[in-house]
């Protein structure tokens, strides 16, 4: 037998056993001992993957070597090692390992308030990425309300990641109020990473409110920064939104050039998150331009990679954006399937993915005529956005609801929902919906012959319209029906 093999325990009670006969202090002792022994080790080998992958095992040494009196000694090397597993953790895309790990750092007491500031941030971060946004919040202003004023750096990014839990909630207001606190925090500190976060967020704020071309000066001034950083890969990110905002402008070769060199600097950062997201991005330009087979290739290559690193927001993200292309082209069986795919991987997320998500299923359904399941999801999406952050959905929901209700005859209720959501403000696509639904209703209910000549002179000009291309389809179904 060899010298290395004598000592393994046969069975884990035999050896939890064995532990349990050594007093606490003695314990205490040897897992000091380990700690030193391993540390040593790694030091004489320079693998630093290798320490990166022993730091969770190296922390647990530190923090059982400790004992019930604080050793100061042991407590900051167990910080430093947490530190590094929970970075390593979430490099390894092994997210329930890392929130455990940065939950034991952000708790472990007598440590620095920095260091106790950056843990939150990054379990407000990964939080994040789960979709649980709640949970974000309360870490990010943990972090906030720990961090010293003077740590400007630190300051930044927490403001940063919390405008933009801010925005995944469409609560624009407090986005902007949270954001301008980043943006001074990141001046003070002169971050380049940083301040170019703090101006994409500012550019995604100023590009939801319809403002492009001071969204477009946020965006290059964040692609500038980024260029700048220790991670200019990271420019893919506000590059790819430049490139969508240029496609809404109808600018299209430039959105094109601008996607593919996102998609260039995302694959050179080495992280499978940015590609994933930077395809997404080039997918939806090829959806507007359009060119649909190239928008569906890099709509599966994005959404594998999302589902291979476990971010499957991120693929309930490419699933609702493929969803448009294929219903586009009248594919409405795989785009079902993949929307419900989306619906089941955002359920608990608590932004508004999982409401989108309906609201394109509901629209699939009506399609397919079937106007009772379109309903229940349409009806669930506006149930959901009515009187909160995210009201500016309203209209799309009503749309659909509208249509769900006027496939049924229910042509009342329809009426009255399409007048209700169709004001002034408004995006044009969805209102000229909206008419178009209330017109053929009226006719449907009293014989208002205006109202069916305002759907006919719809159905000869909306084709072409992509924002309501689903509804000339259901119009001309409940126009041709007898009832």
């Amino acid at each position: 037998m060899h010298a290395e093999t004598a000592y393994v325990f046969r069975h884990v009670l035999i050896r939890d056993g064995a532990y349990g006969l050594h007093l606490p202090a003695e314990r205490a002792r040897l897992h000091g001992l380990a700690l030193d022994l391993l540390e040593a080790l790694l030091a004489d080998l320079g693998d630093e993957s290798l320490r990166d992958a022993c730091a969770a095992e190296m922390a647990e040494h530190a923090r059982l070597g400790r004992g019930p009196v604080l050793d100061p000694a042991l407590l900051e090397r167990e910080s430093a090692h947490l530190a590094r597993a929970g970075a390593w953790a979430d490099r390894q895309y092994r997210h329930d390992d890392a929130r455990a790990l940065w939950q034991r750092l952000a708790e472990l007491p007598g440590i620095e308030a920095t260091q106790r500031a950056r843990a939150l941030y990054r379990l407000g971060v990964l939080e994040r990425s789960y979709g649980s946004l709640d949970r974000a919040e309360v870490f990010l202003n943990q972090g906030l309300e720990v961090c010293p004023p003077e740590q400007w750096l630190h300051r930044a990014a927490l403001a940063n990641a919390l405008t933009q839990v801010c925005m995944s909630r469409h609560d624009l207001n407090r986005a902007a109020h949270v954001a301008a606190l980043a943006m001074d925090s990141a001046r003070r500190c002169g971050d380049a990473n940083e301040l170019a976060v703090a101006h994409f967020n500012a550019a995604r704020i100023a590009l939801d409110r319809g403002e492009l071309e001071p969204a477009a000066a946020q965006l290059e001034q964040a692609i500038q920064f980024q260029r700048r950083s220790v991670a200019p890969g990271q420019a893919s990110v506000p590059m790819g939104n430049l490139a969508y905002l240029r496609a809404r402008q109808g600018r299209h070769d430039q959105a094109l050039a601008l996607a593919e060199e996102s998609v260039r600097l995302a694959r050179q950062t080495g992280r499978a998150h940015v590609v994933s997201r930077a395809l997404l991005g080039r997918a939806v330009i090829h959806t507007l331009a359009p060119r649909l087979d190239l928008a569906e290739a890099d709509y599966r290559e994005a959404a594998r990679i999302a589902r291979e690193i476990g971010s499957y927001n991120e693929a309930a993200l490419c699933h609702i954006n493929f969803s448009v292309l294929l219903i586009l082209r009248r594919q409405l069986e795989e785009a079902r399937g993949l929307l419900l795919d989306a619906i089941e991987y955002m359920r608990d997320a608590g932004d508004a993915g999982e409401d989108i998500g309906r609201v394109n299923l509901a629209q699939v359904l009506c399609l397919m005529g079937d106007g009772p399941g379109a309903e229940t999801h349409a009806r669930l999406a506006l149930e959901h956005t009515l009187g909160t952050a995210r009201s500016g959905d309203v209209p799309l929901c009503a749309l659909t609801l509208a249509a769900a209700l006027m496939l049924q005859g229910r042509y009342a209720e329809a009426l009255e929902l399409a007048r209700t959501h169709g004001a002034p403000g408004v995006p044009d696509g969805i209102r000229q919906g909206l008419e178009a639904i209330a017109g053929l209703c009226s006719w449907k209910i009293s014989g208002d012959t205006a109202g069916r000549n305002r759907v006919v002179a719809v159905l000869e000009v909306s084709k072409a319209n992509d924002k309501i291309g689903w509804v000339p389809d259901v119009l001309k179904v409940v126009l041709e029906r007898p009832d």
